[in-house]
């Protein structure tokens, strides 16, 4: 199977098993249930189903590389009109010419700037880090370099980072720099990943078996070293629409 594909279907399938770990974990009495975090988008329902028909058409004329091509350049124009509707929605304009530079962290944190206003830049960080753009827009920045690049052994470990962190903030209220490994190379953190970690041990089910996958996880990230490992990031300038610089 083509190295992309192979980590596009991963990707996905992670992110869904997620969301339906998080719906049993919300609803299970051997877990504090949690709200799900939805993501909207700007594009309207009846908007996203014309688009679902507009791609299926597309996709039967165009071969596999630019059906994928297509596809990405129509989610950059979505994101592009999500940060246009944002800077609208809050009176925010740019002059003629004008432009920023957008940063992404690995936990979605985004930095705005290249810009002289940094008053306007301020607004603009603190306009955008209240949405989920930051999210969209480091899914979008991966996808595009399994695209271009392929799978590699660097990016799979910084995703394991990436993965192996966003769990422990979710599930146990910590980080991965906060947790370590003992002489024996158990796992040890605070009370909370103490007790999800003995739970996941006499329990069943997928919900406890993706906790013992993700310790599997985030002990393999401690053994390598999280100091060994880059952050995912991605870096986009915008003017009227989104690109990379």
């Amino acid at each position: 199977m083509n190295l992309f594909f192979h980590d596009l279907m991963n990707s996905r399938y992670d992110r869904q098993l997620y969301k339906n770990i998080m719906k049993k974990r919300a609803d299970s009495t051997d877990y504090s249930a949690r709200k799900i975090h939805r993501q909207y988008d700007t594009v309207s329902i009846s908007q996203k189903a014309l688009d679902k028909q507009n791609v299926r058409t597309m996709g039967s004329q165009m071969n596999g590389l630019d059906f994928l091509n297509y596809s990405l350049a129509q989610d950059r124009e979505r994101l592009s009109k999500t940060i246009q509707d944002h800077l609208n929605e809050n009176d925010i304009h740019l002059e003629e010419g004008e432009s920023f530079t957008i940063d992404v962290s690995y936990r979605f944190q985004i930095t705005v700037t290249g810009l002289s206003d940094k008053e306007k830049a301020k607004q603009i960080e603190a306009v955008l880090n209240q949405t989920n753009i930051g999210f969209r827009l480091l899914e979008h920045d991966q996808t595009v370099k399994s695209f271009k690049n392929g799978a590699s052994v660097e990016r799979t470990q910084m995703y394991d980072k990436w993965h192996a962190d966003h769990f422990l903030r979710q599930f146990a209220n910590t980080t991965i720099e906060d947790v370590s490994l003992n002489q024996d190379g158990k796992l040890t953190g605070n009370d909370q990943l103490n007790e999800l970690m003995e739970k996941a041990s006499r329990g069943k089910g997928e919900l406890n078996e993706y906790v013992q996958a993700m310790i599997a996880k985030v002990r393999a990230v401690l053994l390598i070293g999280i100091d060994h490992i880059p952050n995912r990031s991605a870096t986009f300038t915008y003017s009227d629409e989104l690109q990379y610089p």
